[in-house]
């Protein structure tokens, strides 16, 4: 077992994790990861959000920051990418036609680009730049490209088709369950991972992923689960995620539960 003094960065998942619904970071969680800091240990979110989304989210503390599932790294005041996890851009072109009749989104250099009909709700836990429909995007550092859509029949038949002609470039996510009414088909580089940013990010503080807390809530964090020394599952975390933590928290994400549980267990 793990106590807090073997523990030298502290990373988070944010929606249903370190976020209540409303997405906004509560003062007392400020407070938490300030005096976890002070005592001199690193915290970071490890998200899929765009960075600009991130900073935002935390435009009350500065900290350290994993975005775009690993495709980008904030660190002592930088903004570092990891060209590999791009998605190439002729691929992403071939991948958009594929799908073509479907509508879609994709982050391009920061910035969500449409294809189709999709509301600002369907996208607005990922990005908040918009930079018009997917023909204006030059596909710079193209970092995912999500299919919409109510019938997810249609989307497996999609993602069939996609990993037929492109399974050797990308990783296909199709959502087990439906987000406002739309299921999700997520197309991704094979080389972008929460795990390799944050190894990116930990290796600036010369940390070690044996000396780190992650705490997350969803099967894509199982990865981090698998590889960090100490897991942490939140309360509100699926039984089949939570099997993989060394830990549940007390409370759920609506109830401040990552600020009591660190709180609790580095005795701030």
């Amino acid at each position: 077992m793990y106590n807090a003094k073997e523990i030298k960065a502290v990373g988070a998942d944010l929606d249903g994790t370190l976020l209540p619904k409303t997405k906004i970071i509560t003062p007392f969680t400020v407070s938490v990861i300030s005096k976890l800091t002070d005592k001199g240990v690193k915290f970071f979110p490890v998200t899929g959000k765009a960075l600009s989304l991130t900073k935002r989210i935390f435009k009350d503390i500065e900290v350290p920051m994993v975005a775009l599932e690993g495709a980008y790294i904030h660190v002592n005041g930088k903004d570092l990418w990891d060209s590999s996890c791009f998605i190439d851009k002729q691929l992403g072109r071939d991948i958009l036609a594929t799908g073509k009749s479907t509508d879609a989104f994709l982050i391009s250099d920061d910035t969500v680009f449409i294809q189709g009909d999709v509301p600002y709700i369907r996208y607005r836990h990922w990005a908040c730049n918009y930079g018009g429909t997917t023909d204006k995007s030059d596909l710079d550092r193209l970092t995912v490209i999500a299919f919409l859509s109510s019938d997810r029949e249609l989307l497996e038949m999609l993602r069939k088709d996609i990993c037929r002609d492109f399974s050797d470039f990308i990783v296909p996510y199709l959502s087990p369950i439906a987000y406002y009414d739309r299921y999700y088909l997520t197309i991704r580089s094979i080389n972008i991972s929460k795990f390799r940013g944050t190894v990116r990010l930990l290796k600036h503080f010369n940390i070690s992923t044996d000396e780190m807390l992650f705490l997350g809530d969803w099967r894509n964090d199982i990865p981090m689960f698998k590889r960090v020394g100490f897991p942490v599952a939140m309360r509100n975390a699926e039984k089949d995620v939570a099997e993989y933590a060394k830990a549940v928290t007390l409370r759920t994400n609506e109830e401040d539960g990552v600020a009591h549980f660190l709180s609790g267990f580095f005795n701030l």
